[in-house]
């Protein structure tokens, strides 16, 4: 496939979204929202809601994330799109929050686990913050001086931390995360999409580890597809796992996709 430009994806997603079967679906941070120092701080481009507003009233739209569905929906209200969020254990669905049992089996742990991270990370080097979210927890590297040795300081602690408890250590762009053991993943969410929406086409974009299964997903059911395209949106701190998992499609950047979908929008009347 050449290299994709926003014109170009718009154009091959573009036949799909008019007759209302392209699954629109996309990671939020580092794709939707530039990455920002301060994971709160992080907002979506103006005129990506602004294009997803108006395709998910003609396309079945999907975020799918690392963040809680609460936050998620705070950071990017969309009407009618479907979010997904804490990598699969969590569901927002017309108004109704669905959560996956593992996780609410495993909630009495978490406080424990909090603590354990709180000390853990007294013993590290500054900056280094911590994430709570409402099933699993985040340690988060980018504020430390040094970001990179900051995270191999600490990753035999976590790895520890994961085998005691039996939770899962998930690694992603300077953060590493303690989640309740399981088989969600954004690639079973998108599965489930595609089964919900009865979506032809499909179309994935994300800039991290926690997107590779989403595409690996689309690889899959490329063969029972008119249209399947996973999206690498690249970036200073691109893990280089990414770009092969997306068979080489890229973006330059979440600009480069917001672009995609106001020119996506503009086609779809």
């Amino acid at each position: 496939m050449p290299p994709l430009t926003p014109e170009r994806l718009a154009g091959l997603v573009a036949p799909a979204a008019r007759r209302g079967t392209l699954l629109l679906s996309s990671d939020f941070d580092g794709t939707l929202a530039p990455i920002c120092p301060d994971p709160m701080g992080a907002t979506i481009l103006p005129r990506a809601a602004a294009a997803l507003c108006h395709l998910a009233t003609r396309t079945p739209v999907a975020i799918l994330s690392g963040r809680d569905v609460t936050t998620l929906a705070r950071l990017a209200p969309i009407p009618g799109a479907r979010l997904s969020g804490s990598y699969g254990l969590e569901r927002w669905r017309d108004g109704v929050l669905e959560v996956a049992p593992e996780a609410v089996g495993r909630a009495r742990q978490l406080p424990g686990i909090v603590a354990a991270l709180e000390a853990t990370i007294a013993k590290g080097p500054a900056g280094v913050a911590l994430e709570r979210k409402r099933w699993s927890a985040a340690v988060h590297f980018r504020p430390a001086a040094d970001p990179l040795a900051a995270a191999a300081m600490l990753r035999p602690a976590l790895a520890a931390l994961a085998v005691t408890t039996g939770w899962s250590l998930v690694g992603g762009r300077m953060v590493y995360e303690l989640q309740p053991p399981g088989p969600r993943s954004k690639g079973t969410e998108l599965r489930a999409l595609l089964s919900e929406t009865r979506a032809r086409a499909a179309v994935y974009a994300g800039d991290d580890l926690g997107d590779i299964p989403a595409f690996a997903a689309l690889t899959v059911a490329v063969e029972r597809l008119e249209l399947a395209l996973p999206v690498a949106v690249l970036g200073a701190e691109t893990p280089p796992e990414l770009v092969p998992a997306a068979g080489g499609r890229t973006l330059p950047s979440p600009e480069a996709w917001a672009e995609t979908l106001q020119l996506l929008a503009a086609a779809v009347p």
